[in-house]
């Protein structure tokens, strides 16, 4: 079901929104890879993604998709979950097709798979915020300003609260703007320097860090 606030709509992921999500985070954390590069690995990364998602939202504005938020619930099967998976094994054996190729696509997918190491320890952990995680909250910086990054995530809180969650987690870096979940009212609650060297979306700092954001509801 959709709805509409300050005249976007916001409504469920749907399959035909897999290219213009996967589009924008391109645009956003894969531009310093080669463009063929940054297309693989932002389809990877989503397809990942969407394996693991129990619940989407995502935000239109003119009938163009500008935000999208993916959340996990580690205790529910996520719907489509196969198909997803198969997609992503599609897109990584595609980008194994040369050396050049995989090498610029691991800037990124190096860096995922540390952030899913990092998740699976802080699951681990046995605290209420790790029954679920935001795998994804993502907008368009044209459209920054309009509300849309803050409706996602609070519609994600609702949602999460209405489920008898008592808190999520989410994974962020030094190539994210952290300070939106400090603004928020997340816990930074682990912190861990990245081991990959010049990851893709690092914005050419030289120390990169892996963050545990958490929020108990």
């Amino acid at each position: 079901m959709s709805k509409m606030q300050g005249g976007v709509t916001y409504r469920p992921f749907e399959t035909s929104d897999f290219d213009a999500v996967a589009t924008l985070l391109n645009r956003l954390w894969c531009s310093e890879l080669i463009p063929e590069a940054g297309e693989l690995a932002s389809r990877i990364e989503l397809s990942g993604y969407l394996a693991q998602t129990t619940h989407s939202l995502v935000a239109e504005l003119d009938d163009e998709l500008v935000g999208a938020m993916l959340l996990a619930e580690l205790d529910r099967v996520p719907r489509d979950a196969t198909a997803w998976r198969r997609r992503h094994s599609r897109l990584v054996r595609l980008s194994h097709r040369n050396a050049h190729l995989a090498r610029e696509v691991a800037k990124n997918s190096d860096v995922i798979d540390e952030e899913s190491r990092l998740a699976e320890d802080f699951a681990a952990s046995g605290a209420a915020e790790g029954a679920a995680v935001m795998k994804l909250l993502v907008v368009d910086p044209a459209t920054h300003g309009r509300g849309i990054g803050g409706h996602l995530f609070g519609e994600a809180r609702r949602y999460l609260r209405e489920e008898g969650a008592e808190g999520f987690f989410l994974l962020t870096d030094d190539g994210c703007d952290v300070s939106f979940y400090d603004y928020k009212g997340l816990a930074r609650t682990m912190t861990r320097p990245s081991q990959i060297e010049s990851p893709a979306g690092g914005n050419g700092v030289d120390d990169f860090n892996l963050y545990v954001y958490a929020d108990r509801l």
